[in-house]
């Protein structure tokens, strides 16, 4: 059987049973910071050079080359689109949404001429480090329904305990009347009211949330040569979830008319990481600088589900069935990173830099809460977040050209490697993002413009992929940035 398959009936299959598996602990790993307008102008190179509060969540030496108190805030209109190919029909799903992007304070202690020490900063700073606010629609028909899902998660269970072991699934599904119980001397099955080639049908995904990351940082300026940071981060996540499946019936004969079926997820997380940093100056037009992130260890995750169904058949009966209220709680620790940064100099015309960033997906790990009364261990998602992602290298490249003394242009790419190991891939490709800004800078006050273009382009299976095929979709989001900070 293709290795696809295999993860994909995972997903498809037991992923209802726990909330919590590889994919979560892919989706909260997998981090974007767009930071500050000049830092997403850039591309986000910024490893090397400092000077802005995004540095606080990426190499915190960089606010080392702060000079004087600064405050800034931004704010972000995004605008994104998925295109959903499934069976050769497109479907589009725009999505608006409005963010305070990153928010921060540097404050700067100078010290005496004679003490190497030239200056010491203590900064704090909200970023958005990864948004989930996403759209997608998928439309067409299919020879296989997804309530064949519904009822097979009843094989081999008599109507009494279908309640007991699948209360979300199964048990909605044959209270509502979508399938039918069946028995005989050699096994216990359920069939599905809702059969035949060609059935319409269109699943819908909303999510929204974000990982928010407070930001408390410390760092020293040595001889204006030699610079070092550290920030303690806590994490935050937040993250909504609904997955709807609509299907209508394509034969005139059958009793039922349609059926809806709907999962909703919330989850919650609190952590705490470490970040250190150091960037050196060889030479006035040449900084390198180096940052190593621990991982993120999320001491409180809780996820909460439901479920529910409505049916409608043609003789004008409805049913309609929920399941609330269920719970997990659970631990999520997310890999560490290093990144390393160069940036060239030329004072009167700008700047060049590149950052590369290692990070290995495969070591994200799910763990049981302490004091848990739960005892399962995730061993099998863990065992398959191994096997299913892999080491990438994200790639971040940025300029910035002097117009005049107060105006700057600035340009920059970005290229995220993909998390998934090739064999898992099938046409998948990484996020890129291209991004160009303009700035404004005084002595009191700065403000900065930028607008970034990213486009990704995956696969997803609404259920089961021996029961329906892939789901081409590609995403993509218009973002524009506007920051403003002052000098205080």
């Amino acid at each position: 059987m293709n290795k696809l398959i295999i993860i994909g009936l995972f997903l498809g299959i037991a992923m209802p049973y726990f909330s919590q598996n590889e994919e979560d602990a892919l989706r909260y790993s997998n981090l974007d910071l767009q930071g500050s307008a000049r830092y997403a102008s850039m591309g986000g190179a910024f490893g090397a050079l400092g000077t802005d509060v995004s540095v606080l969540a990426v190499n915190p030496a960089g606010m080392a080359r702060v000079k004087s108190n600064i405050l800034s805030g931004t704010l972000n209109l995004g605008l994104s689109n998925v295109k959903s190919n499934f069976n050769n029909v497109t479907t589009s799903s725009p999505w608006e949404t409005l963010d305070l992007n990153n928010l921060g304070i540097i404050g700067v202690i100078e010290n005496a001429p004679e003490n190497p020490w030239r200056k010491v900063q203590f900064g704090f700073a909200y970023n958005r480090m990864a948004e989930f606010n996403s759209k997608s629609i998928i439309k067409g028909s299919n020879d296989a329904s997804f309530s064949y899902v519904l009822a097979d998660r009843g094989y081999g269970l008599d109507t009494s305990k279908l309640a007991a072991v699948d209360p979300f699934y199964s048990s909605l599904a044959y209270e509502s009347f979508l399938t039918d119980y069946v028995y005989d001397s050699s096994e216990k099955y359920y069939t599905t009211q809702m059969y035949g080639n060609d059935i319409p049908l269109e699943h819908t995904v909303n999510s929204s949330g974000r990982v928010g990351e407070s930001d408390f940082s410390v760092s020293g300026n040595y001889l204006d040569k030699f610079y070092i940071g550290a920030t303690i981060g806590r994490s935050v996540i937040k993250f909504n979830q609904v997955k709807t499946y609509y299907e209508e019936s394509a034969i005139d004969s059958l009793e039922i008319d349609n059926f809806t079926f709907k999962e909703k997820l919330s989850t919650q997380g609190r952590g705490f990481n470490l970040k250190v940093g150091t960037i050196f100056l060889p030479q006035p037009w040449i900084r390198l600088g180096l940052a190593v992130h621990t991982s993120t260890r999320y001491h409180y995750m809780r996820d909460d589900w439901s479920t529910e169904i409505e049916t409608n058949f043609k003789a004008g009966d409805t049913h309609n069935n929920k399941m609330e209220g269920s719970n997990f709680v659970y631990k999520l620790r997310t890999p560490g990173r290093i990144i390393g940064s160069v940036a060239f100099i030329a004072k009167k015309y700008g700047v060049i830099s590149v950052d590369v960033e290692y990070v290995d997906y495969g070591k994200a790990r799910l763990n049981k809460a302490k004091n848990s009364k739960d005892a399962y261990d995730f061993k099998f998602e863990n065992e398959t977040a191994s096997k299913l992602y892999q080491s990438s290298l994200n790639i971040r490249i940025g300029g910035e050209y002097k117009i005049t003394n107060q105006f700057m242009g600035r340009l920059g790419y970005a290229i995220n490697g993909n998390p998934f190991k090739t064999e898992f891939t099938e046409g998948a490709t990484a996020k890129q993002k291209f991004s160009g800004g303009l700035g404004f800078r005084t002595n009191s006050f700065f403000v900065d413009f930028a607008v970034i273009y990213a486009t990704q382009k995956g696969n997803y299976y609404m259920y089961d992929p021996q029961l329906v095929n892939n789901t081409v979709q590609t995403k993509s989001l218009v973002s524009s940035l506007l920051t403003v900070g002052m000098k205080i």
